[in-house]
């Protein structure tokens, strides 16, 4: 199995208590979609591992505490801190098919509502709670609440995304 062949999840950050355990961060929009995973690879120093997961559980908003076949102390353990975590690709959540999705459109030229050029989205502002477009408008940046009623169509062959935006939102940001 190839690295490139896998989808990347997330990293080893540190030993959990003594018993062989391991914090994991991983890079996802909900770390519990992948509560259920039953086996995953570690990359270290240009090798892949593959893995059998024993047991998952919640550790913190973001990190989870794993426990991973034929670790049982801190010794076997140790060695895959800073360890890549890798899964195969149709292990991937729905959430996260999604969010990768919209990553994609980074770079995209953005129109306004009546088709003209506005600016290049150059980053998305990833939060559960208000997600926002990040255009840069000639070096300044504006903010667009990622919300459907304000994206009017994306078009990944011609790499657009025309906006339906609120009014005065524009002013807000361009006008001194």
């Amino acid at each position: 199995m190839e690295k490139s062949e896998l989808y990347f999840l997330g990293k080893i950050t540190k030993l959990h208590g003594y018993k062989g355990e391991l914090t994991a961060w991983l890079d996802t929009t909900n770390q519990l979609d992948y509560s259920g995973l039953k086996h995953l690879f570690l990359f270290q120093k240009d090798r892949i591992t593959p893995f059998v997961i024993e047991e998952v559980g919640k550790k913190t908003n973001n990190t989870l505490k794993l426990k991973l076949e034929g670790l049982n102390d801190e010794n076997s353990a140790k060695p895959w801190v800073k360890a890549e975590i890798y899964i195969h690709p149709d292990q991937i959540s729905e959430s996260d098919l999604m969010r990768d999705d919209v990553r994609s459109w980074i770079g995209f030229h953005v129109h306004t509502p009546d088709h003209h050029p506005l600016g290049v989205l150059a980053d998305i502002q990833e939060s559960p709670v208000n997600p926002q477009l990040e255009i840069d408008v000639n070096g300044t940046i504006i903010f667009v609440p990622m919300q459907p009623q304000f994206i009017e169509t994306i078009d990944a062959e011609k790499r657009e995304i025309h906006l339906n935006l609120p009014p005065g939102l524009l002013e807000l940001y361009l006008e001194s």
